[in-house]
């Protein structure tokens, strides 16, 4: 799933443009062609550390996903790499 966010300077002028192309993270700032990304770290669905240390919003991959769904709940045991993200409560697909 590919979505955009965008954040705002109280002046209304676009500060940061967020992309999310294919489970990458990438960030325009204003005035910038330049892009970058960012690495999660890889796990198995059984090693998804609870709770992540960062709290509500952590961000990692799972390498081993069966049949995950947008915001749906983790197994493991398949061979589906996917973006995941803590809930404050669960390890989710995003």
């Amino acid at each position: 799933v590919n979505t955009q966010v965008f954040a705002v300077l109280e002046n209304g002028n676009l500060l940061i443009n967020k992309t999310v192309d294919n489970g990458v993270d990438r960030f325009q700032v204003e005035g910038s062609a330049t892009f970058t990304t960012i690495k999660t770290s890889a796990f198995t669905v059984a090693t998804l550390p609870a709770p992540p240390l960062q709290g509500l919003g952590a961000r990692a991959h799972v390498i081993d996903a069966l049949n995950p769904t947008y915001l749906g709940t983790l197994t493991g045991g398949g061979t589906v790499k996917c973006p995941v993200f803590y809930n404050g409560t669960n390890w989710v697909s995003s």
